[in-house]
């Protein structure tokens, strides 16, 4: 999609940037105050005007760290300089390849601020995923602050960065200035920045927070988004290590908390009225809807709390040219947590154990609603017929599936002899399935470390027969059924959906089953690009329409 941005520049240096770029600061200040024209002041060789030499942090050549001149900056800003000009990035060896339209000064500065405020400030980064990540040092990165004194304390320099910012508002800045993706200022620090001052300060001074992005995110939407997890997740666990490493890295308390959503941030937001918490993005997908994929359940009971809508259904790809619609509570399966573990077969009993987070939020009765219901009938209906006769339950089955207190007792002990008896032992199975093949191939302790063997087990060896034969073993009533049948379809359910992605995937091979389990179609995959565009309905229950998916085009995405 092209973006319009209207840009001036020029194209010579002019003593006043020769100055700059050489670090002659008496000589720039003379200038400046000397100037008889403002407009002299925006002049520089294509980017390199002086507010951006003064602002930028790196050299002409963008090889080296260069100075950052708060009190020229503001020099300039005070005699007339433009607040707003910007120059276009171009390709210089070409001539005019255009790159993108540039930044402001104020956009450096937002910039700088994201860096200095990514982490929180009571975080211990001594973990070996975070020693990449860019930390501000003031012996190499200098800055000069409002003073003419270097500023050494990073605080300080917060603190002149956003007088600084204040400044640029005060004579014109514009607080809604777009990005060549239409990020404001306000999404990059909901997306990036601990610190929620300067974002106060925007918005205290017309900052919009109802304007969406290039994607179709709201500031809001940006803050729960796991874009902003994804991008800012750095670091790397082999499949290859051991064990107990990669517990440690997918499930200590560290992981948790970038998974959380910034509460003083969200908190920001919904105290202003014309925050829209039902706001959805180009995919059709919500804040509550990334809070869920995040499994961070306390934003989400925040803002359920707060009116956000439980049943709006959102765009997720089973593959590059086939997508549906979920709703948060089914979303829950396809969670960033879950997904990382089912990429190492070490943890994948950790994905079989229930009750899932999501549970806490059906007990409160938030997922109770009509639209649910039917939801989940269809679901039952075209992804899973072999339960059909449970959509007249659809009410109860969801507490029996995803509930923990309101799934009743018997939902409890039912999900613990399945777990007993079908999960963690298979002798039972030996019993209903005497054939040696099944004995042979699926013991318990296979199940627990190779997913593939686990999803055929689910899939194909477990059915309403052996569930009633178990009833009949362990001799419990066969009023139990509807309770065991509930939990072997919610493992269905989470088999299927775990693999689902939020945004579309731009190679095909990100979204094929990690198990590598045949298809009944011969092993062809949904994700070839020569296949057709549109939903195959009989393979799975697609509830948008047809002129959505007639939009799933590659044309679309260019």
């Amino acid at each position: 999609m092209a973006f319009v941005f209207h840009v001036e520049f020029g194209m010579n240096e002019t003593p006043l940037t020769q100055a700059l770029e050489q670090g002659n600061c008496a000589t720039a200040e003379r200038l400046i105050l000397e100037c008889p024209n403002a407009s002299y002041l925006d002049d520089g060789c294509y980017q390199r005007t002086p507010l951006y030499i003064c602002l930028c942090g790196v050299d002409e050549y963008h090889q080296k760290v260069a100075t950052r001149n708060f009190y020229l900056a503001q020099l300039l800003i005070e005699r007339g300089a433009n607040v707003n000009h910007r120059v276009p990035v171009v390709k210089t060896n070409f001539g005019s390849e255009y790159i993108s339209p540039g930044k402001s000064c104020m956009e450096l500065l937002v910039d700088f601020y994201v860096d200095l405020t990514r982490q929180p400030a009571i975080e211990v980064t001594d973990s070996p995923w975070h020693h990449h990540q860019r930390v501000w040092n003031p012996l190499t990165e200098l800055v000069v602050g409002l003073n003419k004194q270097y500023l050494t304390d990073q605080e300080d320099v917060i603190e002149d960065l956003k007088d600084l910012i204040f400044n640029i508002l005060r004579h014109g800045g514009d607080a809604n200035i777009l990005d060549e993706t239409r990020m404001t200022a306000i999404h990059k620090l909901s997306m990036f920045s601990h610190n929620l001052s300067l974002l106060s300060i925007l918005c205290d001074n017309n900052a919009d927070i109802t304007m969406v992005d290039g994607a179709g995110n709201t500031p809001l939407l940006t803050l729960c988004n796991v874009a902003a997890f994804e991008s800012d997740n750095s670091y790397d666990v082999s499949p290859a290590s051991e064990s107990d490493i990669v517990r440690k890295a997918l499930f200590e308390d560290d992981l948790k908390s970038k998974l959380t959503v910034k509460s003083d941030f969200l908190q920001f937001f919904l105290e202003r009225k014309e925050t829209d918490l039902n706001h959805q993005n180009n995919y059709g997908q919500t804040a509550l809807f990334h809070c869920v994929l995040r499994e961070d359940l306390n934003s989400a009971r925040i803002l359920l709390d707060a009116g956000a809508d439980p049943a709006m259904q959102c765009h997720v790809w089973e593959s590059r040219r086939k997508k549906r619609k979920l709703s948060p509570l089914f979303a829950s399966l396809m969670s960033i947590p879950l997904q990382q573990s089912l990429v190492h077969s070490y943890l994948y009993d950790q994905a079989t154990k229930s009750p899932l987070p999501i549970s806490a939020l059906v007990d409160a009765g938030y997922f109770t609603t009509s639209e649910i219901m039917k939801e989940l009938s269809n679901v039952i209906e075209h992804d899973f017929p072999e339960f059909s006769h449970l959509c007249s339950y659809a009410g109860s089955l969801i507490h029996l599936m995803f509930g923990y207190k309101s799934a009743s007792l018997k939902q409890l002990a039912a999900r613990k002899v399945f777990q007993c008896c079908l999960i963690e032992s298979t002798d039972c199975l030996h019993n209903i399935l005497p054939v040696s093949s099944i004995q042979e191939n699926f013991l318990a302790k296979e199940l627990l470390s190779s997913p593939r063997k686990y999803e055929e087990y689910i899939t194909l060896i477990l059915n309403g027969t052996v569930l009633r034969c178990l009833l009949e073993l362990v001799q419990l009533p066969h009023s139990l059924l509807i309770h065991f049948e509930a939990q072997l379809l919610y493992l269905r359910m989470s088999l299927k959906f775990c693999l689902l992605q939020a945004q579309r995937p731009m190679n095909s091979s990100l979204v094929r089953n990690i198990f590598d389990v045949a298809s009944d179609n011969g092993g062809e995959s949904d994700d070839d690009d020569s296949g057709d565009d549109n939903v195959d309905d009989s393979g799975s229950y697609d509830s948008s329409t047809e002129n959505d998916v007639e939009g799933d085009s590659d044309i679309e995405y260019w």
